[in-house]
């Protein structure tokens, strides 16, 4: 056997034998962190996923690539901008936890942006997820039974897995069967946005699949998501009757299996809830937080536990928006955090990513409702977009050029 057909062997197999590697680290990783979300105060859940996670970023970095400079200066600014605002509004106390979180989750999502995880990694931690809220299904279990948080923390842990399944797929033949399953348990679980991003999901990509299959099949699943997302979310804020014939509807013939606490009786308590407080709970929280904002506190954040805020000891100081908790705790940066998000959609949509900005939209919407991302054991799903986007883009190598270019002008 001529020696470079064995040279190509070996450098094959090892390369094999390193994306396996990597891919267990990262499926140690997800579930673990999975299993953390509901045993918050486990240390050793804490302990070892951040062992996983940041034995993968030295494994990364020490064979740093050209293209991830950009990435870098984006983690220097982050880290810089974060130890600032927490010594500027007094919570110093914080600062080694996030640290660790940042790099933690940095690592995880190089390892994402390198290929380095094969799609077995993230199949695993979501249908064994799917198969654990199944099983309490079948057991007559509300959400609210099964998990420390409230039952809006099954479609965080869903999307969790959710968005790896996707970010790894065939994006030229989408499959549906993750989406539709997590719809289908979000309705379980009631949480209204929830249902509403992992709807948006289910949407955009059953219209996807039309696109790619022109079977209207899949135009008709996009449609009837659609109709399920007003029924369970805006006909009743809006106090129409298509709600409550629907529901009516369903009682008559699925009595038995709706009338129990986790069943269509939990939608009347979740959504009148949300009739009596117009505007909702979380628009006063984001309400409450922007009157709280001068120029100061605009630069360099707030420190949520010693704002004016009344019902700050009821909510647990949790500001229920993942993005102006990034601001509260970055300042100015925060802000060019989300822009750069946003941005970030419209930029892999425009290079014909879009299952990619569909994804980056889906965790917006589902994340500007509650907390969970930075600085937390998920930020490598923010990351890993932002990464992308920077790789792709170029934008500080692009903005140092310039810089250079008009002081030689000058």
């Amino acid at each position: 056997m001529p020696k470079f057909f064995n040279k190509y062997l070996i450098l094959n197999l090892r390369s094999e034998v390193e994306r396996n590697f990597f891919s267990l680290l990262f499926l140690l990783y997800l579930s673990l962190s999975i299993v953390r979300f509901n045993l918050p105060a486990n240390l050793f859940l804490t302990f070892a996923i951040a062992i996983f996670a940041l034995s993968l970023l030295f494994l990364v970095l020490i064979k740093m690539k050209k293209k991830e400079i950009n990435c870098l200066i984006f983690l220097v600014l982050l880290l810089s901008s974060f130890a600032l605002s927490s010594f500027l509004v007094g919570r110093e106390y914080r600062i080694i936890q996030n640290l660790i979180f940042i790099l933690m989750s940095s690592g995880i999502a190089f390892t994402l942006t390198r290929g380095l995880v094969k799609k077995w990694a993230v199949y695993i931690p979501f249908y064994g997820l799917l198969t654990f809220f199944i099983i309490h299904i079948i057991l007559g279990h509300n959400p609210d039974e099964i998990l420390v948080c409230s039952h809006n923390g099954v479609s965080l842990m869903l999307l969790a897995t959710l968005i790896p399944v996707y970010i790894l797929s065939d994006h030229q033949k989408v499959d549906l069967k993750p989406a539709f399953f997590s719809f289908l348990l979000a309705i379980w679980a009631v949480g209204r946005s929830g249902i509403g991003s992992i709807g948006m999901l289910l949407i955009g990509m059953s219209i996807i699949k039309y696109r790619q299959t022109q079977k209207y099949a899949y135009l008709f699943l996009a449609v009837m998501t659609i109709f399920i997302c007003l029924i369970l979310i805006l006909f009743p804020l809006l106090h129409l009757d298509l709600y409550k014939t629907t529901k009516d509807f369903l009682l008559t013939y699925f009595s038995v299996a709706l009338t129990d606490d986790s069943g269509l009786m939990a939608y009347d308590v979740s959504l009148g809830k949300a009739i009596s407080e117009m505007p909702s709970e979380r628009l006063g929280i984001l309400f409450n937080y922007l009157e709280n904002l001068d120029f100061y506190h605009f630069l360099f954040g707030v420190n949520v536990m010693t704002m004016y805020w009344p019902e700050a000891q009821f909510f647990g100081y949790n500001l229920h928006n993942t993005f102006i908790n990034l601001h509260s705790q970055t300042g100015i940066l925060g802000v060019l955090v989300i822009l750069t998000i946003i941005y970030s959609s419209y930029f892999f949509y425009s290079v014909d990513k879009k299952i990619y900005s569909l994804l980056i939209l889906v965790m917006m919407l589902r994340w500007s409702t509650d907390i969970g991302l930075f600085f937390e054991s998920w930020d490598f799903i923010p990351y890993f977009f932002i990464f992308t986007f920077l790789e792709r883009s170029n934008l500080f190598s692009i903005f140092i050029r310039k810089i250079i270019e008009i002081r030689a002008k000058l």
